[in-house]
């Protein structure tokens, strides 16, 4: 009985992580998007933290837990224009042992506030059936990692999101409960605003969290209870045109 309850939580990890494979932490992917696009340049570099791969136990089996990532471009309007990266879990609704519905979308509170956003301006959900383009997507960075894309020029001016979330981080304040019982910690929102005039870099700064759930599209100002989450990653920097002679930092905190 023992053997047989360990395997239905190794089963039940697999299934929610989405990566039945368990890398060691690499740095220096890089990863390309929107090649297509016409644009100006931008470049992320995102820094891993302390608690970025966490490994999880769940009785003799170890697993490491990658976040799951997306970023998108909001212009000076507040509305959702595009999307930068989404990491293929997710774009793809690729889930190991999840393939009930083709038209479904699973593991929504993986990033409840860019679904709203999604929402917000009409555009439907990835599905198995539907996903997002390859041209947006890749495999899960195994560590500190750089996305190289381009920002459509139309987009002068507005906002650059990060919205990321890692699985069984729970803790006194976020339980594991319910439907959402393999969330633990919600996902973190980091953001800044650019202007593609203006060749710079700026840091990424907190700017909240998302809701419990993935039909709370909310975003909470608070830090109550997020502890190891905000150590997933130390720094993102994104670099407009970073091809530019002059790059200078702003806004870091």
């Amino acid at each position: 009985m023992i053997i047989r309850i360990l395997m239905s939580l190794v089963c039940c990890v697999v299934l929610f992580t989405g990566c039945s494979k368990i890398p060691e932490l690499r740095d220096g992917d890089i990863i390309v998007t929107n090649k297509e696009r016409n644009g100006v340049p931008v470049k992320f570099t995102f820094t891993r933290g302390s608690s970025f791969g966490s490994v999880v136990s769940f009785g003799p089996a170890k697993l490491r837990i990658m976040p799951q990532i997306a970023i998108w471009v909001e212009d000076s309007s507040h509305s959702f224009r595009q999307n930068i990266y989404v990491t293929r879990c997710f774009a793809k609704q690729a889930w190991n042992g999840i393939n009930e519905n083709p038209d479904s979308t699973y593991r929504t509170s993986s990033f409840p506030y860019w679904l709203g956003r999604l929402s917000a301006v009409s555009l439907p959900y990835p599905t198995p059936s539907k996903p997002l383009p390859d041209a947006v997507t890749s495999a899960t960075p195994q560590g500190s990692f750089t996305i190289e894309s381009t920002i459509d020029s139309s987009i002068t001016k507005g906002t650059i999101w990060c919205e990321f979330n890692s699985s069984f981080d729970a803790n006194d304040v976020w339980m594991a409960e319910g439907a959402e019982k393999y969330n633990g910690q919600p996902s973190l929102l980091f953001a800044c605003d650019f202007d593609l005039a203006d060749s710079k870099s700026i840091m990424l700064s907190y700017k909240g969290h998302g809701g419990p759930t993935g039909t709370d599209h909310r975003l909470y100002n608070d830090e109550n209870g997020i502890v190891s989450a905000k150590q997933i990653f130390s720094s993102i920097l994104v670099e407009i045109n970073p091809a530019a002679k002059e790059s200078r930092f702003a806004g870091l905190q």
